[in-house]
């Protein structure tokens, strides 16, 4: 081996650890939209229980947290998570 094919391998490895820096630093961006889109959801569907419903007043905040967090919720907001974050990012490109 050659000082210049050494220096080649480290630029490689270089290379491979900035892209994989970046595509962590992406995934983790997604993540903490997808996280705070959830959250709005969730937000959302908690107010519903004592606005429209008004369950939340007669059985109380327990009752309302109980009935918001199933698992069927959880896969809707994470669809919509998911479809939220792609429309704007979609969005944030063509503008």
């Amino acid at each position: 081996k050659t000082v210049s094919d050494s220096r080649l391998g480290d630029n490689i490895n270089r290379a491979k650890r900035i892209r994989l820096d970046l595509m962590t630093q992406v995934a983790d961006i997604r993540l903490k939209n997808m996280r705070f889109i959830i959250f709005l959801f969730y937000s959302n569907l908690l107010m519903g229980e004592f606005t429209r419903s008004s369950l939340g007043y007669t059985k109380g905040l327990a009752w309302a947290v109980w009935d918001v967090f199933t698992v069927n919720n959880f896969i809707i907001g994470l669809i919509a998570a998911f479809i939220g974050y792609n429309v704007f990012e979609y969005l944030r490109k063509k503008i």
